[in-house]
């Protein structure tokens, strides 16, 4: 039987810690219930991963006034930036919404699940930080520093 990642039912990852497959990611699958798990490498990324990567890397080929209003090019650390966290993200299997250069060349992120989303921005300067938002009500905001990946994708995912 042949099973395409649109065909699978709910799953819950886990990260096997054996040393035959340490590199992998391992799922419960519900196909056969109780009896099926689909083993994926942890470093592959999905199309739609690399897709957002691909339009973060074509982001360092603006120039100066790119917008035609002034904006300054991305910067390289938030590029870098950007570029390791959206690459941490496919790795917890969180999908980005969407992602921008900004006018003083910040890189915007954005994550969205149903009316929550989470907008992460990469400063020129290295900082990175973030706002959540439920609807359009921020409910919180702060340092990327303080925030890992993970915990940011366990309040946007159900």
């Amino acid at each position: 039987m042949t099973v395409s990642s649109e065909s699978l039912l709910p799953y819950e990852a886990i990260e096997a810690e054996t040393a035959s497959v340490s590199t992998y990611l391992a799922w419960s699958v519900a196909l056969f219930p109780n009896s099926s798990i689909l083993l994926r490498q942890a470093n592959e990324l999905t199309d739609e991963a690399r897709e957002v990567l691909s339009k973060i890397k074509s982001f360092s080929r603006l120039r100066e006034n790119w917008d035609s209003y002034g904006a300054a090019p991305p910067s390289k650390v938030a590029l870098q930036n950007a570029f390791s966290f959206v690459k941490q993200l496919a790795r917890l299997q969180v999908p980005v919404f969407f992602t921008a250069p900004g006018p003083s060349g910040e890189i915007l992120v954005e994550l969205q699940e149903g009316n929550k989303s989470i907008e992460v921005t990469f400063e020129t300067d290295g900082i990175g930080t973030y706002a959540k938002f439920i609807g359009i009500d921020c409910v919180e905001e702060g340092s990327l520093d303080d925030h890992v990946p993970s915990e940011l994708a366990q309040w946007i995912l159900p």
